[in-house]
């Protein structure tokens, strides 16, 4: 669960960061410029762009998020015990949905499984272990 927040918060930052930046240099945002279009620009790509690197090109070729390794878990394929890949990260993400709309079940479903596996983790083959 830290491991997810951290990784959320940096998905969030620039919307955090971007408009104390806009407080200290204003970047005229109503009025269309080349500084006031990449703000906003930033915006709507940033998060999006931390997304993709740190949950699934990290998170997929290292096994480690920003948060996993901040709390020193990696992600791993069931059966090999290797990085599950760029794929299959995504994969696991768009299967958290359902994990979500099974009234949270699939979130706690690691509190009773043998191998503490949410449903989307079941559906790629990966598990979460510590190191």
């Amino acid at each position: 669960m830290g491991a997810y927040l951290i990784d959320v918060v940096a998905f969030y930052s620039p919307w955090i960061v971007m408009p104390a930046v806009n407080s200290v240099v204003p970047l005229d945002v109503g009025r269309r410029t080349l500084l006031g279009d990449a703000f906003v620009s930033l915006l709507i790509v940033g998060p999006f762009g931390i997304l993709i690197f740190n949950r699934w090109v990290r998170g997929g070729m290292l096994g480690q998020t920003w948060g996993r390794a901040a709390v020193r878990i990696r992600l791993v394929d069931e059966f090999t015990g290797e990085p599950i890949g760029i794929g299959r990260a995504f994969l696991r993400d768009v299967a958290h949905v359902f994990d979500t709309l099974l009234l949270y079940l699939g979130w706690l479903r690691p509190l009773w499984h043998r191998k503490r596996q949410t449903f989307a983790d079941s559906a790629v083959r990966s598990v979460v272990i510590k190191g």
